[in-house]
C-alpha cells in the first residue's frame, strides 16, 4: 500500500526537456508557415486590386456610353480621384489600404489608363507594385495578371 501511495502522490507534469522539444517544434513550424502566409496575403491583395481595376474599366465603358468620354474616379461615383483599397477590396482613403488607384493621365474621349500602386505592406510584392490597364484592355506587368 505504501508503494501505491508514493506513486499517486508523485507530481505529474512535463520536464524541461519535453518543453524545450515542443517549443523547438513550434518554432520550426512557425518559421515555415509565416513566409507562406505572407506570400498568400500578398497575392490575395493583388487579386483584389486586379478585380477592382477590371471593375473600374467596366464603369468607364458604361460612363463612355452615356457621355461619349471617359471619366475620372469621382465622375464614376467614387469619393476622390485617388482611392485606396483595403483587404476586403473596398474603397478607402488613399494611403490607408494596400493599393492606391488612380485614372492617369486624365481620361479623354479616346483613352484612359487605370493604375494601382502598392502601398504599405503590399510594396513587398516584387515586380507587381504598379498594376495598369488601358481602355484597349492592355495590362501590365504581364506576370502579375
Amino acid at each position: 500500500m505504501g508503494e501505491l501511495n508514493r506513486k499517486m502522490n508523485r507530481k505529474r507534469g512535463f520536464t524541461i526537456i519535453e518543453l524545450m522539444v515542443a517549443l523547438t517544434i513550434v518554432s520550426i513550424l512557425a518559421a515555415i508557415a509565416y513566409p507562406i502566409y505572407t506570400t498568400f496575403t500578398t497575392r490575395s491583395n493583388r487579386a483584389l486590386a486586379l478585380t477592382e481595376i477590371t471593375r473600374i474599366a467596366q464603369l468607364q465603358e458604361r460612363f463612355y456610353m452615356d457621355n461619349r468620354t471617359y471619366g475620372t474616379l469621382t465622375g464614376l461615383g467614387f469619393a476622390a480621384n485617388t482611392i485606396g483599397l483595403d483587404a476586403q477590396g473596398d474603397a478607402v482613403a488613399a494611403g490607408t489600404g494596400f493599393y492606391n488607384v488612380t485614372v492617369t493621365p486624365a481620361p479623354s474621349a479616346t483613352q484612359f489608363t487605370i493604375q494601382a500602386v502598392a502601398t504599405n505592406n503590399q510594396t513587398s510584392d516584387t515586380g507587381c507594385t504598379s498594376l495598369t490597364m488601358t481602355n484597349a484592355g492592355a495590362t501590365a506587368p504581364d506576370a502579375c495578371w
